[in-house]
C-alpha cells in the first residue's frame, strides 16, 4: 500500500493523514522498515484495513506494519499469511515506539525465523506505546511471546466471546464480520461483487442474493494453512465456508468468466451440504472451473453444489 505515511505534529497541534478500508494481498520483500500494508505508519490515522500474504523481511518487519509511531493509531485491522524472516520481526508490526497504538487488531501470521520476534509486536522502546484489545494467534505464529498485545488459541480467536464489545460484529455500520467456529474474523471492507481474492470469495455469504463475477483466477491455498483466516491446520478439520446454507440459500448469479478456482479445501466429518457453492435455490453459475479440489462431508456433500433447486449450472467443471 505504501513504504511510509506521514504526518506531524507540533505543541498541540495534529495533523494526520488517513487509510481507511483498503487491503492488499501478495508478496511484500524489502531490507528496512518492512511491513505487508505499510512500511512506516509515522502520526497517522489506519482504520478497518488489511494484508494477507508474504512478508519477506529485514530490519523492522511486521506483517502489518514496519513500524507504528509518533502517535500514529491503527484500529480494526489484521494481517495473516508468513512473515519469512527478520530483525525485529512482529506478526502484526515489527516495532511500536513514541505513543503508536493498535486497537481491535489482531495477527494470525506465522513467522518462520527472526531475531527479537513477537507474535503481535517484536519490539517496542517506547512505555506509551500500546495494544488494546489486540491479539496474536500462538500456534499459527509459532511463538508465546510479544511485546505488545494478547495471545490467543485458533480455537479461541474463531470464537466470538474471546473479543470484548468494542469488536463490533453485528452493528449497521460494524467493521467485523466472521462465521463463528469457523474462522477468524474478517473485514466487510473486503467485500466486493467483482470477485478477485480467496476473502472476497468467501465473503459472499455476505449477501448470496446478488450476482457475482470473478476477475482472474483465485488459489484457495490458504484454505488448509493455519495462519490464514480460516486457521485449518493440514490435514484437519475445517477449510473454506460453503456459500450457500440452509438458513441462507445461495440465489444469486456466480459468472466464472472461464477463470479457475483452485485448491479448495473443505472437510468437515459430521456435517452436511459440503461443497463450494453449498445449497443453491433459482441460482445461475456460469463459465467456472475448480481444479484440484478436496471437499468431505456428510449427506449432500458434492464439489460445486451440495443441493441445487430449479438452479442453472452452464459450462462448469469440477
Amino acid at each position: 500500500m505504501a513504504g511510509s505515511i506521514n504526518g506531524w505534529f507540533l505543541g498541540e497541534a495534529f495533523y494526520h493523514p488517513a487509510i481507511n478500508n483498503c487491503y492488499v494481498t501478495g508478496t511484500v520483500s524489502g531490507s528496512n522498515f518492512l511491513g505487508g500494508f505499510v512500511g512506516v505508519a509515522n502520526c497517522a490515522y489506519i482504520r478497518s484495513s488489511s494484508f494477507s500474504g508474504v512478508v519477506n523481511g529485514g530490519w523492522e518487519a511486521g506483517g502489518f506494519a514496519g513500524a507504528v509511531s509518533n502517535y500514529s493509531q491503527v484500529q480494526n485491522c489484521y494481517s495473516s499469511g508468513t512473515i519469512t524472516y527478520g530483525y525485529d520481526v512482529g506478526g502484526f508490526a515489527g516495532q511500536m515506539l513514541n505513543y503508536g497504538s493498535l486497537n481491535n487488531c489482531y495477527s494470525s501470521c506465522q513467522i518462520e525465523s527472526g531475531i527479537n520476534i513477537g507474535g503481535l509486536v517484536g519490539v517496542t522502546t517506547d512505555e506509551y506505546a500500546s495494544a488494546t484489545n489486540s491479539y496474536w494467534d500462538i500456534e499459527s505464529s509459532g511463538t508465546s511471546s510479544s511485546a505488545l498485545g494478547t495471545g490467543r488459541t485458533t480455537v479461541q480467536l474463531k470464537t466470538r466471546s474471546s473479543y470484548p464489545e468494542s469488536w463490533d460484529f453485528t452493528s449497521p455500520a460494524a467493521p467485523w464480520w466472521m462465521v463463528i467456529g469457523q474462522m477468524r474474523p474478517i473485514l466487510r471492507s473486503e467485500y466486493s461483487q467483482q470477485i478477485s481474492t480467496a476473502h472476497q470469495l468467501q465473503l459472499m455469504m455476505l449477501d448470496p442474493t446478488v450476482d457475482y463475477e470473478l476477475v482472474n483466477d483465485i488459489d484457495l491455498a490458504g484454505t488448509q494453512d493455519n495462519a490464514e483466516i480460516w486457521g485449518t491446520l493440514p490435514e484437519a478439520n475445517g477449510g473454506f465456508i460453503p456459500i450457500g446454507t440452509e438458513a441462507s440459500v445461495f440465489t444469486g448469479t456466480l459468472e466464472g468468466n472461464g477463470f479457475t478456482i483452485s485448491n479448495l479445501y473443505i472437510k468437515r466429518h459430521n456435517t452436511g451440504q459440503q461443497s463450494f457453492m453449498g445449497k443453491c435455490n433459482t441460482a445461475v453459475v456460469n463459465n467456472l472451473a475448480i481444479t484440484n479440489a478436496f471437499v468431505k462431508g456428510e449427506t449432500y456433500t458434492g464439489g460445486l453444489s451440495s443441493e441445487t433447486s430449479l438452479s442453472s449450472l452452464t459450462n462448469c467443471s469440477y
